[in-house]
């Protein structure tokens, strides 16, 4: 869930729940207060409903100072009852019409024994809530102790409480529901305009990973939060602008000094490989230490022809594209891994013509070093595959070999990384350690991938090449 849903769901949230709260503390509190209005109704029309109900019976009873009144007022509900018990038997019932006695109700118990018991004992006036067997509208009933054994049960509907607490309950609903629809729009809008400046910064994040450095954001004001996230956001960016351009510029100066360095070397090198050959070839020096120095020189000729094509390549040296067949480029891997050990069986499915737009002498120094790889770091006599396909607008050319494999393939691209493994035939791998370093910056200039895994399960070692098909 976003955070602006987290937020929306927390202001509604607490907006309903205050609205809840607000509302059951209202409805419980006017009912209350209905109630006990009700029951001081009931309490002052005692005197009135006990001389209706004893003028109806002829009974005699001291009515005492609490029920003092005069018989005949309106101070009773339109819909009241009365009942006169005797020792919990009913002995007459009345229902009262706007202060006058009506003969149409049939006596009903209102409230059960028990409670007329406990008024009778502790002669004290009780209030409770009652519906009758015969009617679905509820009352509110003072059980009322004229003596020791006579007790006045006296009721009130309680339609009236009632329909105002329903209207209140409706009016609660509506209104909580149009409040709850006003807060999602008023929380939407607050919640946006609140968040948009992080919306920009996300966005401004965004372009940064992708590599635009050049984004800053508009500090709305400095002094809150957020102006302060969006200052800190701009001093970081341009922290790392000014780190990325010092380092392409130490980069830019390290290549120009790779290739300046290169240059310079090849000439005094191409001197020492030449009167090398020179004394060796002179009949009279036989000294075993002049066939070393030649053998370092090429070594270290070899090596800077290599640096030299590296810093060319960073520089963004303009290739030569043209259309280029990974059909050939297969079968003259197959015949520089013969060349090198004939006693490799070298298969190539290559079976129809594949164009790319590549440079042909790059891409064929791409196959030379594959075969210089597998010679310098598999066993004579390893197999090994070369394979020609498409996949999507590319062309794919599979290098497998079924030796040992590496220890550690995500290094397998790195500059001057080296297997140091042990050959076949006792001597240590020396290779410079660019072989594949130029491999994978040559398949990059063509807008290509290149990618390593195992032949087989923790064995063997496979290259994919994927570049651009040709348009024919």
């Amino acid at each position: 869930m976003s955070l602006k849903s987290r937020l929306l769901v927390a202001i509604i949230g607490l907006i309903a729940f205050i609205f809840c709260l607000v509302d059951v503390v209202t409805y419980n509190s006017l009912q209350t207060f209905l109630i006990g209005r009700e029951d001081q109704q009931l309490f002052q029309s005692v005197s009135e409903m006990t001389h209706e109900l004893v003028r109806a019976t002829q009974i005699n009873i001291n009515l005492g100072t609490n029920a003092a009144g005069s018989v005949g007022t309106t101070s009773l509900q339109a819909g009241a009852l009365g009942q006169l018990r005797d020792n919990g038997a009913i002995v007459t019932s009345i229902q009262v019409s706007y202060g006058n006695k009506t003969t149409a109700f049939q006596p009903f118990p209102l409230v059960t024994a028990a409670s007329v018991k406990l008024a009778t004992s502790s002669q004290q006036a009780i209030y409770v809530t009652a519906t009758p067997k015969s009617s679905s509208e509820a009352y509110r009933v003072l059980i009322y102790p004229l003596s020791q054994t006579y007790v006045l049960l006296e009721a009130f509907p309680l339609t009236a409480v009632n329909d105002t607490m329903t209207n209140l309950l409706h009016f609660e609903i509506y209104t909580g529901v149009l409040a709850v629809a006003a807060a999602i729009l008023i929380g939407l809008l607050a919640i946006k305009l609140s968040l948009s400046p992080i919306d920009r910064i996300r966005k401004a994040s965004k372009a940064v990973s992708s590599g635009d450095l050049s984004q800053r954001l508009e500090v709305s004001n400095p002094k809150t939060e957020i102006g302060e996230l969006q200052t800190d956001f701009n001093n970081m960016v341009a922290r790392i602008q000014e780190e990325f351009y010092l380092r392409s510029l130490s980069e830019q100066k390290l290549r120009e000094f790779l290739s300046d360095a290169s240059h310079e070397l090849r000439t005094p090198l191409t001197f020492i490989l030449g009167y090398a050959d020179l004394l060796l070839k002179n009949s009279y020096s036989q000294d075993p230490s002049i066939e070393k120095i030649k053998e370092q020189a090429s070594r270290m000729s070899k090596l800077i022809e290599e640096l030299l094509v590296l810093a060319r390549l960073d520089e963004g040296q303009k290739l030569q594209f043209e259309p280029v067949d990974l059909r050939l480029l297969a079968h003259e891997l197959a015949a520089d891994v013969l060349l090198l050990d004939p006693s490799r069986n070298v298969k190539v499915n290559a079976a129809e013509p594949m164009f790319v737009m590549g440079d042909s002498i790059k891409l064929r120094q791409v196959v030379t070093n594959f075969a210089s790889n597998i010679f310098n770091h598999t066993q004579e006599g390893t197999p090994v595959s070369v394979t020609v396909t498409t996949e999507d607008n590319y062309g794919v050319y599979i290098v497998s070999d079924y030796g040992k494999g590496v220890t550690d393939l995500n290094k397998i691209f790195e500059r001057f990384y080296r297997e140091n493994k042990v050959k076949s035939d006792g001597g240590v791998n020396s290779g410079s350690g660019l072989g594949l370093s130029i491999v994978y910056a040559i398949i990059q200039a063509h807008n290509g991938t290149i990618t390593a895994r195992p032949t087989e399960l923790d064995s063997g070692l496979t290259f994919e090449v994927k570049i651009p098909l040709a348009d024919r």
